[in-house]
């Protein structure tokens, strides 16, 4: 048994609405009301502020068959620093995670590491194809996983798409689609408009990202699912998920913090570097997603955390790869918003740890005493500017590097173990 006192901190507990200076207290993995004796840990968090563990619900840990670009236990380090108690990793690996022996390996493998918890989310298609389904009830019995994405791409099959959305349905699983017609985007690197036309670049139309969007809030209306709109970054796109929950559907969305800080033109500075999918937007969309973010529109954030080579981000930009790690960065760059009043702190935690776990069926979220002790500790002002080269992940592939934060993640607790401290 072992037992943890955090005194003085700001506890910000979106579960229960509670925000104010107060100690929170650890026993033998929980939260408890109190402690009946000095505890053998304790921590001063005055000036800090004292959260329900942080859950990023997309990310790219790329183990098996990427492990040069990222592992478990590389990806989890950056997760632990980042301050994330919980994350959810995506399928695309090799051999996919489309069965029960490949999701529970990686589950197994992150537990003895007894860091940040994963879940390894399943594929909606056999091996990512757009082809066939699979027989989610028997992966739902066999690993406890709920959450389906083929993300990397898009189911763009209609028809494919309706049958997988019909057997899931009544599982009460989680369908979570990278929302690109491949047909329409034609995997263009950038955006289409205007810096896409200045640097003589073929780009993506928007109609990509916002035709599969409708589809599939058709398809939660028509069936009852649990839509979950990955990395959403169109403003129309937008306007369909905000009339979706005004009618009651079960459809939620994500954002990236890059998505909230950076437009197009990111991509006349950084290059390679800047290239993600679905592609950085001019400035109206990004607005739309801080607007959507604030108003609840967007139900979390999650980092779409992409950790390549340089190699793989090296050359033009139309072969170079997609992505940008995030996992190390997310809470500063989102203490950035909370600083220029886009969000509150209190919407920022709702976003980054209660409303994920509710949206995923995940332990955690809250601080109430008799819920597990997954707690990160921020410092909300602790300026200091993004140095790749300190990074945990293997991934340094960032555009925001030099960025100047006002704070960071200084501890994180699972199952109260601290298993990352930069008190300070």
């Amino acid at each position: 048994m072992t037992t943890l006192h955090i005194k003085n901190g700001r506890i910000i507990d979106p579960a229960t609405g509670r925000d104010e200076t107060a100690d929170l207290f650890i026993e033998d993995g929980k939260i408890v009301a109190t402690l009946p004796t000095e505890a053998e840990t304790v921590v001063d968090a005055t000036g800090l502020w004292v959260v329900p563990g942080l859950i990023d619900a997309h990310v790219h840990l790329r183990e098996p068959g990427f492990e040069h670009k990222e592992t478990i236990e590389s990806g989890t380090a950056a997760a632990a620093a980042g301050g994330f108690t919980q994350v959810v990793a995506m399928p695309n690996t090799n051999p996919t995670a489309d069965n029960a022996r490949v999701i529970a390996m990686v589950m197994e493998k992150a537990r003895r590491l007894k860091g940040t918890r994963v879940i390894q989310s399943c594929a909606i298609t056999k091996d990512r194809k757009g082809i066939s389904t699979l027989d989610y009830a028997e992966i739902i019995k066999q690993t406890g996983v709920s959450i389906f994405t083929d993300d990397g791409d898009g189911v763009e099959d209609d028809a494919l798409m309706e049958k997988a959305v019909q057997e899931l349905a009544p599982l009460n699983a989680v369908i979570s689609q990278h929302s690109e017609y491949a047909t329409i985007s034609k995997k263009a690197a950038i955006h289409q408009g205007d810096v896409s036309e200045s640097i003589k670049v073929v780009g993506q139309p928007i109609d990509s990202e916002d035709a599969m969007v409708r589809r599939d809030i058709a398809l939660a209306e028509k069936y009852g699912a649990r839509i979950h709109v990955s990395h959403i970054s169109s403003a129309t796109a937008i306007d369909a998920v905000r009339d979706a929950k005004a009618k009651g559907l079960s459809v939620t969305a994500e954002v990236t913090p890059h998505h909230l800080q950076l437009t197009d033109e990111a991509v006349l500075e950084a290059g390679t570097i800047a290239k993600v999918a679905p592609p950085l937007r001019p400035g109206r969309h990004m607005d739309a997603c801080r607007h959507a973010l604030a108003d609840g529109t967007i139900d979390i954030i999650a980092t779409d955390h992409a950790p390549h080579t340089m190699t793989d981000k090296a050359g033009t930009i139309d072969k170079a790869a997609f992505g940008m790690v995030g996992l190390e960065i997310a809470v500063p760059i989102i203490l950035d918003l909370v600083r220029q009043k886009v969000i509150s702190p209190m919407r920022m935690i709702d976003a980054m740890s209660w409303r994920p776990a509710k949206l995923f069926d995940l332990v955690g979220g809250t601080l109430a005493p008799g819920s597990v002790a997954d707690v990160t500790v921020i410092n909300p002002q602790r300026p200091h500017v993004i140095d790749p080269r300190t990074f945990k992940s293997k991934g340094i592939n960032t555009p925001f590097a030099g960025f100047e934060a006002p704070g960071k993640a200084v501890m994180t607790i699972v199952a109260g173990n601290v298993i990352y401290s930069d008190l300070a």
